[in-house]
């Protein structure tokens, strides 16, 4: 919401509005001709009219600032994409961008520093990103993530984690995660709040699936969590934790100071061919149709996406590729829609003699609809 605060002393104004960090914009200045220059100061209809201008003015202001819209970045290994690497989008990207992560074996670590980043893949058994450091994906102090479709392997030390979640709310979901020879499968931490949905938990034989540590807030549904060294530990036995609609089976232990809630099973999920990390089920397999709703648990193998030609971003950062190509043109940039306006008034703070005096405050109410968006704005007149 814009706010606005536009201070009269008889002929003159000033007016600022604000729009995020990055969007300022300031006016100011003397009307000739249009403001009401012998009117008196106490007549209502002189108000309205200095009103409605103000308002007029505004709708003005807020027609210069562009809609925004979040950017597609596409990564692709053969150069089809906006960049051949994960890490190079994430530098790129911006809070609320969407990156899509084509077909491919990406072998990086993905250091999360920017909120409300969604990255998706095309399904486990397509798109696999695979780390030698201690994570191969991390978060901390992140107010919003999204990770969708992919299959996560590092081989990580003790105490070290897959997909490491710290003081960050965030969703995983759609992920065969695997964590070797040492490491935890996921580590959620410092009151973190996190929704792990739809995800194949392997093979995390010396710490363990999932650890909760800190007071964190989970929901963890339509899991299959197995041949684990633990299932789920929730170390402090705080937090808010809700399991429901899971596979926990054949783990050490498959509750560790966690209690599950309803619809959990235990049972060979009869995997298509698990030593050859193939996590698709069979037809045979008690996961079809057991999770929430009567959908399968675990993760999906592949994920399709589209993807809008007319939003993806257009990063500065090239793609780094071992030959160089012929540079593409730019797209021209799409024209923005026209914006829908529309202006009515609220006003208060007139006595009911319908007159003010000095010290009084009037208060106009605005609301502009612009590309579907509605905006109510605040516009104050303050008397002398």
């Amino acid at each position: 919401m814009i706010m606005l605060a536009l201070i009269f002393c008889h002929s003159e104004f000033s007016c600022h509005s604000e729009q995020g960090e990055e969007s300022t914009r300031y006016c100011g200045g003397r009307f000739f001709g249009l403001w009401p220059q012998n009117d008196s100061k106490n007549n209502l209809g002189s108000l309205l009219n200095k009103a409605l201008i103000c308002g007029f003015l505004l709708i003005q202001l807020l027609c210069l600032t562009p809609a925004s819209y979040a950017a597609q970045i596409t990564v692709a290994q053969d150069n089809s994409g906006d960049f051949s690497l994960i890490t190079q989008a994430l530098k790129e990207a911006k809070s609320g961008d969407i990156i899509y992560v084509k077909p491919g074996v990406y072998k990086e670590s993905l250091n999360i520093k920017k909120d409300n980043i969604t990255i998706k893949g095309a399904g486990f058994s397509r798109t696999k990103i695979v780390s030698d450091n201690a994570f191969a994906v991390k978060l901390k102090k992140i107010k919003g993530f999204s990770l969708t479709g992919f299959f996560i392997k590092t081989k990580t030390k003790q105490g070290h984690s897959a997909v490491l979640i710290s003081a960050s709310k965030a969703l995983i979901t759609h992920c065969v995660i695997m964590s070797e020879p040492d490491g935890y499968g996921m580590y959620c931490n410092k009151g973190s709040q996190i929704d792990i949905s739809n995800n194949t938990l392997v093979e995390n034989q010396r710490n363990g699936a999932i650890r909760l540590d800190s007071s964190c807030k989970a929901q963890i549904k339509n899991n299959i969590i197995v041949h684990n060294s633990f299932g789920i530990y929730n170390k402090d036995e705080t937090g808010d934790i809700k399991i429901s609609y899971n596979n926990v089976w054949n783990n050490g232990q498959n509750y560790r100071n966690a209690k599950p809630n309803t619809g959990n099973i235990s049972a060979d999920p009869k995997f298509i061919d698990y030593k050859k990390e193939n996590y698709r089920l069979s037809s045979t397999s008690p996961c079809i149709g057991a999770g929430e709703n009567g959908i399968n648990m675990g993760a999906k193998a592949k994920l399709d996406f589209s993807i809008s030609a007319q939003k993806t971003a257009s990063p500065s950062t090239p793609i780094i590729k071992s030959k160089p190509d012929k540079p593409k043109s730019k797209p021209k940039p799409k024209a923005l829609a026209p914006a829908k306006l529309e202006f009515s008034y609220k006003l208060s703070g007139i006595n009911e003699a319908g007159k003010v005096k000095g010290g009084d405050t009037l208060n106009l109410q605005v609301k502009i609809k612009n590309l579907g968006q509605q905006s109510t704005d605040k516009v104050q007149l303050i008397f002398d």
